[in-house]
Order: C-alpha cells, then structure tokens, then sequence
C-alpha cells in the first residue's frame, strides 16, 4: 500500500534547502517621471500640472511613442507651508499654496538612440520633471521559472550527495515549501541626470547596463529509504 505524504512525514526524512541565481540581459528601459505645480490657487495648480503631463505626452508622440504606455503611479494634491519669524521672533507656518505632483512611468524596449531622444525632448519641456531610469526585462515570468526551477534542482542535488555521503538512499518528494515573493527585477545600473546635464547630453546616450540578478530558495522535504 503506497504511504500517505503523513505517515512519509513520520519517517525517516531529510530537508534540504536548494539556493540558486539566475541572471539575464536588460531589455527593456523603465522611466520614471515625477512632475510638480505650486500654485496658491487648488485648481491652478491641478490645472497646471495637467498641462505639464500634457506637454510630455506630445513630446511622446512626435517621437512615436504610443502616449498610452504612460501610466500615473500615484497623484497627490497636498498643502504646502514654510516656516518664517515674526516682528516678536516667533517661529510660525504661513500657507505657500497647493502643490499637485504626478508620478509617471514609461516602460520601453531597450534602445539607447530612442532613450537619448526621449530624454532630451522631455526634459527641454517647460514641465521639467524629475526623471529616473533603470533597466529590467521584459519576460519576468520566464526569468523567475527558471530561478524556482534551478533552486528545486539544487535541493535534490544537495539531497543525493548528503545521502549518498551517509549510505542511505534518497526517496521521493513529501513536501515543498516556497514562501513566495515578488522580487524587484532591476539592474544596478541606474540612468539619472540632473536636467541641465540631461538636456546638453541625452541625445548621446550610450548605456550598457548590467545583468539582471534574482536569488532565491526553496525548500524541499525527501524520504529517507
């Protein structure tokens, strides 16, 4: 009668952990995008964000980039104060005005002449935004398969030499344990640029980013003939 992965358990069993790094080429290039109005005025400021994030869309488009890869990360609209000294020299908060800010994100093939492009048609726009660069790929599930996959392959081989260094014969699977997690898929690299910079040498740009990077574990219970 074949035994239950229970009654497995309350045998004679060996854990072993399996570890295991995969790496890939960069392809594709994320940009982030933060832009910000001030304005004393609430619907001013929206107002004028609004035309901010409207003017790197057309400098999107004259590049022939699909607008609606342009996605909001998060949108905020938040008083702002300063502080100041009084005639009497206390320290008081005095209201500045509305301050609205739009984070972006654009997520694009890996082309360093479109990047170079990009970049310069943006940050020569009156938004001025912040923006940010980095590198990941674009099949993340691929990549994350092939890491779950060789971890596995790494516990059932550390399982064998361990059994096989005591004289004992490695049996069949009982359990697994992967606690799963989402892991950021970025390269190290990172392209940031203040503007004044960006706006004299982005159409330049020649990045070669480094491999992407992932580790991960995985726990694998064996029965123990």
């Amino acid at each position: 009668m074949r035994k239950t992965g229970e009654e497995k358990a309350n045998n004679r069993v060996i854990k072993v952990t399996g570890e295991a790094t995969v790496g890939a080429k960069p392809d594709q290039a994320v940009i982030s995008l933060n832009v910000s109005e001030l304005s004393a005025n609430y619907s001013e400021a929206v107002s004028g964000l609004d035309s901010s994030v409207n003017e790197i869309k057309t400098a999107l488009s004259k590049l022939h980039i699909d607008v609606n890869l342009l996605k909001t990360s998060s949108f905020n609209v938040n008083t702002e104060y300063e502080g100041y000294s009084d005639d009497k020299g206390v320290w008081k908060n005095r209201f500045v005005g509305y301050r609205a800010t739009e984070s972006l994100k654009l997520e694009l093939g890996l082309d360093n002449k479109l990047l170079g492009e990009l970049l310069t048609a943006v940050s020569a726009s009156s938004a001025h935004p912040e923006i940010y660069v980095r590198f990941s790929v674009k099949d993340k599930t691929k990549l994350k398969d092939r890491l779950i996959s060789r971890a596995v392959k790494d516990s059932a081989r550390k399982a064998k030499l361990l059994c096989e260094a005591a004289g004992v014969e490695l049996g069949e699977v009982i359990a697994i344990n992967y606690s799963f997690r989402e892991p950021e898929i970025f390269s190290p690299t990172a392209y940031n640029r203040g503007v004044g910079l960006m706006e004299a040498k982005a159409a330049t740009c020649d990045v070669t980013p480094e491999d992407v990077t992932l580790t991960d574990s995985v726990t694998v219970l064996w029965e123990i003939k």
